[in-house]
This record gives structure tokens, sequence and C-alpha cells, in this order.
């Protein structure tokens, strides 16, 4: 019997126990309540493939169908691969290879042939197919475990490639896939995808820890020693952190406000009432483990955190402070690591996922980094031979930068966030 392949629109249409069969158990971006949520406040055009064989569900896969470049870029190919934090990224490697001096002098050339690059992207890999889970961060393809697996996610990507044709697709990629699904990988290359390394992410991993005195005994003497001095200056700020049980709509219209600022801060466009929207209905799926934890100072709400728990493994998302409130306090470090550190050990939690960036305060507070790839693949002779040698050397020189390093220098004195 050949495989059925079925295409929803809308999320609406997938009886969610049936996809979230497919989900990991901590793998909470790829389940129906969020995909379903993101889809509803932020107007997605989300595309929701499903693979039976007999009646029975084997693979699927989540995606977004982008008729343009997409101003988000954590769900853009264009992005992807010529985005700002990209072109930072080769600024680095530049700045390795060639030192100072003239890594400064060919900063200005190297936008420019970023920027060119971009510009033909932006026409030539549209519309745009993106395997991912929009605003999660985690690669889509879905399949069931054992030896089947290889074959299942096969089918479906054969299957897939079928609609792309009818639908005049350019481009297929899978973003943000982590590191763990050798078969996948396997697959992907063999289908002629070609691989990124996007970044790295950060877990934090708390198997065997019973308390907080149990985390900081695993640390260097004097990177402990130094978080008690973070603590006790909060403290002494006379900010406290706490979980809201009960958030009310305004607690959730002023932490959707602070996530806007911080949205902005690192150029990602936002809309504040689709924050609150999605906020609030996060908070109410009871399958994602949503928690909201803030800082009040003189009783008035500074900073926040949304995070999801879910498979033993807590995951901070959403995030915002003000430093009219908060002060010089090292409310972010307090909130985001060692209050969420003593809530996930409480809550039993094995792991806490604490994504991509800010590489040092993570290494320094124990976490550990984990690659996490991109796979692109052009329908197009042409754009495949103009992209390929760029995809190619961009591998190399995000390898040069992002894989595993020593660990970072014994001074703690970070900038607060």
């Amino acid at each position: 019997m050949t495989a059925e392949l079925t295409v929803s629109t809308t999320a609406d249409d997938v009886a969610a126990h049936e996809w979230d069969s497919l989900v990991p158990p901590g793998a909470v971006y790829l389940r129906h309540a969020w995909l379903r949520q993101v889809q509803e406040c932020f107007g997605l055009r989300l595309v929701l493939f499903r693979l039976r064989r007999r009646g029975t569900l084997t693979a699927a896969m989540p995606a977004l169908l982008l008729p343009e470049s997409d101003p988000y870029p954590y769900h853009d190919p264009a992005g992807a691969l010529f985005g700002a934090y990209e072109l930072d990224h080769l600024r680095q490697a530049l700045l390795l290879d060639r030192g100072e001096a003239a890594a400064g002098a060919m900063s200005a050339l190297l936008a420019a042939v970023v920027r060119e690059e971009r510009t033909f992207a932006q026409s030539a890999l549209y519309p745009a197919l993106v395997s991912t889970s929009p605003y999660g961060f985690a690669g889509g393809i879905l399949a069931v475990p054992g030896p089947e697996r290889a074959a299942a996610v096969e089918a479906l990507l054969r299957e897939v490639d079928d609609y792309c044709t009818a639908h005049g697709v350019r481009s297929q990629s899978v973003l943000w896939q982590d590191d763990t699904d050798p078969v996948t990988e396997t697959v992907l290359r063999r289908r002629g995808f070609q691989p990124v390394l996007a970044d790295q992410e950060y877990h934090l991993d708390l198997g065997g820890v019973r308390d907080f005195a149990g985390y900081l005994a695993g640390l260097e003497h004097r990177r402990a020693r130094v978080i008690g001095t973070e603590m006790r200056r909060f403290e002494r700020s006379g900010a406290t952190a706490e979980r809201l049980r009960e958030p009310t709509g305004d607690d959730i219209r002023r932490c959707a406000g602070l996530a806007m600022a911080h949205h902005e801060k690192y150029g990602l466009p936002a809309d504040p009432d689709a924050l609150a929207r999605m906020f609030d209905a996060l908070l109410r799926e009871r399958t994602l483990g949503a928690r909201l934890d803030v800082i009040r100072r003189d009783g008035e709400l500074g900073g926040f955190v949304l995070s999801f728990h879910a498979g033993g493994v807590l995951y901070p998302k959403f995030l915002g402070f003000d430093a009219a409130v908060v002060g010089n306090s090292y409310a972010y470090f307090n909130l985001v690591f060692y209050h969420l550190i003593r809530e996930a050990i409480a809550a039993g939690a094995h792991r806490i996922a604490y994504g991509m960036g800010s590489a040092d305060a993570k290494q320094r507070r124990g976490a550990r980094p984990a690659p996490v790839r991109s796979w692109f693949r052009m329908a197009e002779p042409s754009t495949r031979r103009r992209l390929e040698p760029y995809i190619t050397v961009f591998d190399v020189l995000k390898r040069q930068i992002l894989m595993p390093r020593e660990d970072p220098p014994a001074d703690l004195g970070e900038r607060q966030s």
C-alpha cells in the first residue's frame, strides 16, 4: 500500500493527539499546541505535512510557505544565510583570520558582498518552503522511532518534493535542526540538502543535582563565589523573584511590553498586542507546561521570563527587563539562572535548555554547547551554482568560531543584560 500525504494549512485541521504522537517528550516547540498558538497569534502561512502508511501516521513536518523574504530572520532562508547575526559571525571569522587592522579595512567590502548575495537570494529562493517550528528555533521533521524511521523520513521528503514542484517552490530549508538525529541528517544529505552550522544552543544539565548548593558545588570555586556576590547584590536591591501562578491581564500586558523592548533591542519585528495574546494563550495550554516568573521591586513588575516544562526539560523562552525598575542588581542573572535553577530542581527537571546566544554567560554558569544546523536545497541549477559555494565556505567559517572552545575567561564581571 502506497503512502498517503495529507497537507493542512491550519493546525485546527490536525488532531492534536495524533500529531503529538510523533513529537519527542521534550520537544515542546514541535507540539501541536505551540504550532496552533503561534499561527493564530501571528497569522503565519503554516503548512503541516502528514504521511500515513496503512492508515498509521509515520511522519510529519511543520513548515512555513514564504512567498517572499520574511522580516523575522529566524524562519527565513535569506535571513538564515545573510542576516545581521550571520554577517557578525563572518566578521568574527575575518578578525580571527586577518587580524584587527586588516579585518577593519575589509569589513565594508564584506558587508557589500553579503548585501549583494542577500539581494540575489531574496529573489532566487522564493517561494520558499521552510521546515521549522516558527518562533521555536527547532527543526521540524518528525517520524516514528526505530528501524522504520529512515524510510519514513525519506518517504515524507519525496512527497514534499512533489508538493514543492506543484506549487512552484524554489527552495527548501530545514532550519534549527539539532545534532541528535543522525537518521534525518543522513536522509537530508542523500536528498541534496547542504548543511550550515547555524549556532550552538546551551544546555544546563541538572541530572543528579538535588538542590542549589549541589549546583554551586559543581562549578569552579571562584565562579561559585562570584555567583554568591551577584545573589547578595540582588537581595540588597530589594528586588524579589517569584512565580506568578495566576497572572492578571495587566501582568501579561506588562510582560508583553517588556518582551517588545527586548525584540527591538535586537532589531526584530514584534507586535505587543500579538505577544500579549500569545502569552495569555500559552499560559492556558497545560500540555506545554507554561510558567511565568517575574521580578518585582517596590511592588512594580520589572522583569519576566516565560518558560515551558516538558519531558523533564525547562525551556526559558520569552523575557524582558526594565532597567529603570531593576537597576544595577544583576536581575537578569538572578531570574533567568539562579531563580530558574532552583525552580527546575524543585520541579524535577533534568535540564534547562537555554537556547542560543550569550555563550559566555551561559557557559560560566555551567551550561554546555550543542550544535544546531540549518539545511538548504535550491531547485534551480543557476541558484545552486551561485549559492552552494557560499554555503560551503560559510559552514567552515561558522565552525571556526562556534564549535566548542576552551572555557571562557575566569573573570565573571559580565555586563548586565
